[in-house]
């Protein structure tokens, strides 16, 4: 269940647990890349892989899918899905490393282009991709709470505005 602190017209009725629910027609949806970054290696990010599931109060259902890390990139996706079963937003996410670098990449489908966090902190179950300049999220985190949970949380730089939703691990 998702807990706001704070809503923005980014984060739309039911985000897709990193930026772009509205799908990139908010006026707000546009590229922006951060320029520093370097934590890693990528298979520290690995923790992310499988699937995993939010219900939302309404009756949606978020779903974010990460492969295993192989090579210089993590593939991964996010959809919502509304109580009707029709696609709320979606959107193609990677992790990469970029020379000494690592970002995590959202392209949510309709926006002008992809959107760069850099790495700025990475623990055995904890990462944290920051971008300044992007107007929200500033800053994504992902938190493990046990083997079978997954904590994700979108904020500004400050956390003064922040969403936060608890993911289940789903066994396929």
């Amino acid at each position: 269940m998702a807990t706001t602190t704070t809503k923005t017209k980014v984060l739309g009725a039911a985000f897709a647990l990193a930026i772009g629910a509205c799908g990139g027609s908010c006026p707000e949806a546009r590229t922006t890349t951060a320029t520093t970054g370097g934590i890693g290696p990528l298979a520290g990010y690995g923790f992310l892989a499988g699937t995993w599931v939010a219900d939302h109060d309404d009756g949606a259902r978020t779903e974010e899918t990460w492969t295993v890390p192989r090579g210089s990139v993590m593939p991964g996706s996010s959809h919502t899905e509304a109580p009707d079963g029709r696609t709320r937003s979606w959107e193609s996410l990677r992790i990469e490393q970029r020379g000494d670098a690592i970002f995590y990449v959202a392209l949510p489908v309709g926006a002008d282009g992809e959107t760069s966090f850099a790495a700025v902190e990475l623990e055995a179950d904890r990462a944290v991709f920051e971008n300044p300049q992007h107007d929200f999220p500033q800053r994504i985190t992902y938190q493990l709470e046990g083997p079978e949970i997954l904590r994700a949380t979108v904020s500004d730089l400050g956390g003064a505005t922040q969403t936060t939703w608890r993911m289940r691990r789903e066994s396929r």
